[in-house]
C-alpha cells in the first residue's frame, strides 16, 4: 500500500507543481511593443491642356485648332505613387461632335476600349506625364447641320480623366480589373 499513496502524494506534487507554474505565469506575463510606421500612398493626377484661344470657326471648311492633353502625376511628396491612368473625352453638343475630328499621334501609348475609355498604357511614376492624347482638333463645318452652326463657338470638348496606383501591377488592364473597374 505504501506504493500507491506514494504515488499519489507524487503525482499531487506534480499536480500542484503546474498548478503554481501556470499561475505564477499568469501573473508574469512576457509581451514586446513594436511600432510600424506606415504612411499611406496616393496619386493625385491633373489634366494639363494647351489650348490657344481659336479664332472663330467659320461656318464653311475644315478647321484643325491645337488642343493637346496630357496627364501629369506631380510628385507631391514621398507617399506619391506611380499609377496608371484613362480618359474619357466627350463633346458638349452632339451635333458638332459627329462633325469634330480628334487627333491621336501616339496610338501606340493610349488605347481605346470598348467602354469609351482611353487607357495609357504605361506605368505613371511621380513627376512624370503621359505623351499626348490628342494634339489638335479638326472641325469639319460643312457637315454640320445649318440650325447648328449658331452654337460652333460655344461648344465644349470635355476631358474627364482617373487613375488608380500602379501597385504590383505590371499591365493596366490588371490594375484597373484589380479595382473593379
Amino acid at each position: 500500500m505504501h506504493g500507491i499513496s506514494a504515488k499519489r502524494a507524487a503525482a499531487a506534487a506534480c499536480t500542484a507543481c503546474i498548478i503554481c507554474a501556470v499561475s505564477t505565469g499568469a501573473f508574469f506575463p512576457d509581451h514586446d511593443d513594436a511600432v510600424n510606421a506606415l504612411t499611406p500612398g496616393f496619386v493625385e493626377t491633373h489634366i494639363t491642356e494647351e489650348f490657344p484661344d481659336p479664332d472663330p470657326v467659320p461656318y464653311h471648311g475644315l478647321t484643325t485648332i491645337p488642343k493637346k492633353v496630357v496627364i501629369t502625376n506631380p510628385l507631391v511628396s514621398e507617399a506619391a505613387c506611380e499609377c496608371f491612368v484613362r480618359v474619357r473625352i466627350s463633346i458638349s453638343d452632339s451635333e458638332i461632335g459627329n462633325s469634330v475630328t480628334l487627333h491621336f499621334p501616339d496610338s501606340a501609348s493610349w488605347i481605346r476600349k470598348s467602354d469609351g475609355f482611353y487607357y495609357y498604357t504605361k506605368r505613371l511614376s511621380p513627376g512624370e506625364s503621359t505623351s499626348p492624347l490628342i494634339d489638335s482638333v479638326t472641325i469639319d463645318a460643312d457637315t454640320i447641320p445649318a440650325e447648328a452652326r449658331q452654337h460652333l463657338d460655344h461648344f465644349d470638348i470635355n476631358v474627364y480623366e482617373e487613375s488608380v496606383q500602379a501597385a504590383d501591377f505590371d499591365q493596366f488592364e490588371t490594375a484597373w480589373q484589380a479595382f473593379g473597374i
